[in-house]
C-alpha cells in the first residue's frame, strides 16, 4: 500500500489531491490527512517538518521527494515526472519550502469540494 498524507486544512494541498484522485489509476494508492485517526495509529509525525508524507515499501518520502513520486504513481502517463528527480534535493526541496510556507496564501477558497466516489475509495479515515 502506498499512502500520500497531506494538510487537509491547505486548499492548496487539498486541490493537488483531488486532481490525483480524479486522474488515479493505481489502486494502491491511498490518501488521508495529518489529523486522521489512520496517521495517528501509523505514523509519527515531525512537527519540524513541513512537508507531505508519502509512504511506500516502507520508505517515507517527504518534500519535492514526497510531491513527485505520489504524482508518478497515480497513473503510468505521469512516471516521466520521475525526470524531476535528476535536480538535486538541495536545489528541489527549498523551493518546495517556500511554496509550503506560503501555501495557506496561495489558493485560499471559501467552498470545500465534495469528496468523489474516488476519493471516498482512496481515502484512509
Amino acid at each position: 500500500m502506498q499512502v500520500l498524507i497531506y494538510d487537509g486544512e491547505c486548499s492548496m494541498c487539498s486541490s493537488l489531491i483531488h486532481k490525483m484522485v480524479t486522474s488515479c489509476r493505481n489502486d494502491a494508492l491511498r490518501i488521508t490527512d495529518f489529523h486522521s485517526t489512520w496517521t495517528q495509529e501509523h505514523v509519527e509525525l515531525d512537527e519540524s517538518v513541513d512537508s507531505m508524507y508519502y509512504l511506500k515499501h516502507g520508505r517515507t518520502y517527504l518534500y519535492s521527494d514526497a510531491v513527485i513520486r505520489a504524482i508518478a504513481d497515480t497513473r503510468r502517463a505521469f512516471i516521466p515526472i520521475l525526470l524531476l528527480l535528476v535536480i538535486p534535493p538541495f536545489i528541489r526541496n527549498p523551493v518546495y519550502r517556500i511554496v509550503a510556507k506560503h501555501r495557506k496564501k496561495i489558493g485560499i477558497t471559501k467552498t470545500c469540494p465534495l469528496p468523489t466516489q474516488n476519493f471516498k475509495q482512496m481515502y484512509l479515515p
